[in-house]
């Protein structure tokens, strides 16, 4: 049994000083025509959905419709996305008073999480088709039990 499967990284959208949501919407349309087009089974999106961490509202919305029209795709069985250095709120080392033993501390909001929502808001048909590696291990794919995507 042949399976078509597409990778896509780095897309790092970014929406600030120029507005370039058009120009990015456009890219991303041409990713969801050509998995369409070419019948793809899957598509592994690796990491660096954003260019900053923080996302603005309008970044988020771009890759939020994104995967929501991939999820519509028909052939397109599983939606592998890995978050990037890029899409990662770093944390940060916070000395404890008194104490010479530091802790990590989160200094936010990770903005894939956002994805999650969309996730559990989609039709179960839609929602089984995504596969979120936010860990290290080994995930199955929903398409073959003889593919294994490893993250690390």
């Amino acid at each position: 049994m042949k399976f078509k499967i597409g990778h896509v990284a780095d897309i790092q959208v970014k929406n600030r000083e120029n507005n370039l949501y058009l120009s990015y919407q456009s890219g991303l349309d041409d990713i969801i025509n050509l998995v369409t087009i070419h019948e793809m089974d899957s598509l592994v999106i690796a990491g660096d959905f954003f260019e900053y961490a923080e996302a603005n509202d309008s970044e988020r919305k771009l890759i939020y419709n994104f995967l929501s029209k991939l999820s519509n795709v028909p052939t397109l069985k599983e939606i592998v996305f890995i978050i990037g250095n890029h899409d990662e709120l770093k944390e940060k080392k916070k000395q404890i008073k008194g104490n010479a033993l530091s802790q990590d501390v989160n200094i936010g909001y990770n903005p894939v999480n956002v994805f999650v929502d969309l996730i559990n808001n989609l039709s179960v048909e839609a929602s089984e088709k995504f596969i979120y590696m936010n860990k290290s291990k080994i995930y199955d794919s929903k398409i073959s039990d003889k593919i294994k995507y490893i993250s690390y």
